[in-house]
């Protein structure tokens, strides 16, 4: 798989600023499959139907987080533009999404690459917008370097003098859902003299590597030497706690998993590496090809099993997805209720079909 930024830093990585020495550290790092969690995978889905502009949805969550994220871009468009994107033409308001920018120093050399959500461009001036569609804050636009260095981006790209950025959050409290910040050509000029500086001083020699809370987005931090030896400080220190509270051990326990998780991901692909050129690289260690995935045709494959056992019995061997089912149910009623409605509905209508289970209470972070 090609790595579109080319093995170098990204502006949406947290750590940029923060750390020194992991911006050299990411270079040519062995390529690591890391497992994508349910909130990136909704933050995904949800910034797709964001670009498509979606009025249908699954989720009711996804339908609040759209629909008012589209709304906050509205209201963004009207404060720099003074009026809404549908009193432009598309000649006088031009919108672009998910395009790659570099940042091009003065030996005219990529340092660093960043995808912007959308920019919209008229009238000598842009808006970047970015969307965060999950619950995090990610604080003030004007406080947040991933939307100054697409600020920069844009007036170098665009040819732009006046960039502004919009951080929408649909999910924070009404004073947080929309941000703005506006940028001068002499504001960009400055932020970039002061980005390829702290760029420039990039050197594993003479830079420290800065355990923190930035560690968590740091795409380096499996290569890190002081992130590994924290790990292994931390797990010790599980087990040599002074008459520990309950509360004390559980934080320690977590943070040694988490840490140790890291470790291994990182153990992991390196082993992986090796065995990839010398099978006989790591005794006792060899490459699995992967676990094999099987998709089904469900429709043909009810078509041909209902001739040959009826529906009951193949009833009985699948499982039912009700939020799979609130689109296709829709179409065949012909309702003209939301999706919400309709999903109501057929929770009231399966009502007697559907057990509740209460597993064991188990502790978790309140």
């Amino acid at each position: 798989m090609t790595d579109e930024r080319e093995g170098l830093p990204s502006a949406s990585n947290k750590w940029l600023m923060q750390c020194l020495g992991s911006g050299e550290l990411i270079r040519n790092l062995p390529p690591i499959e890391e497992e994508v969690g349910d909130d990136a995978k909704i933050g995904t889905k949800r910034h797709d139907l964001i670009e498509n502009r979606a009025t249908e949805f699954d989720d009711q969550g996804d339908e609040y987080t759209v629909t008012k994220a589209l709304e906050l871009r509205g209201e963004a468009i009207d404060i720099i533009y003074g009026g809404s994107e549908d009193s432009f033409t598309e000649m006088e308001l031009k919108s672009e999404k998910e395009q790659r920018l570099w940042l091009i120093d003065d030996s005219f050399q990529k340092v660093l690459s960043g995808k912007f959500d959308e920019v919209i461009i008229g009238f000598d001036k842009a808006i970047m917008i970015d969307y965060k569609t999950m619950f995090a804050n990610y604080g003030h636009a004007k406080d947040n370097w991933q939307l100054r260095i697409y600020a920069i981006m844009i007036h170098e790209k665009y040819g732009v003098d006046e960039v502004y950025t919009a951080l929408i959050q649909p999910n924070l409290d009404p004073a947080d859902r929309l941000t703005m910040c506006k940028y001068t050509k002499r504001d960009i000029e400055k932020a970039k003299d002061k980005l390829l500086s702290w760029i420039s001083k990039f050197n594993m020699d003479k830079q420290p590597l800065e355990t923190g809370p930035h560690c968590l987005y740091c795409p380096a931090k499996l290569q890190c030497p002081k992130h590994t030896q924290e790990s292994l400080e931390v797990s010790e220190m599980v087990f040599d706690l002074q008459a520990p509270t309950t509360v004390e051990i559980l934080s320690k326990i977590d943070l040694a998993e988490k840490y140790l998780g890291d470790l291994k991901k990182s153990e992991r692909a390196k082993a992986l590496a090796q065995l990839s050129k010398d099978p006989e690289a790591l005794p006792g260690y060899r490459i699995n090809k992967g676990k094999k995935s099987v998709n089904i045709d469900t429709k043909n494959a009810w078509a041909k099993l209902i001739q040959k056992i009826g529906g009951a019995p193949f009833a009985e061997a699948c499982k039912l997805s009700i939020p799979q089912l609130v689109k296709p149910y829709k179409e065949a009623t012909g309702s003209k209720e939301s999706l919400a409605n309709v999903r109501k509905e057929l929770d009231e209508m399966l009502a007697d079909c559907i057990t509740t289970k209460v597993g064991k209470p188990f502790v978790e972070k309140s």
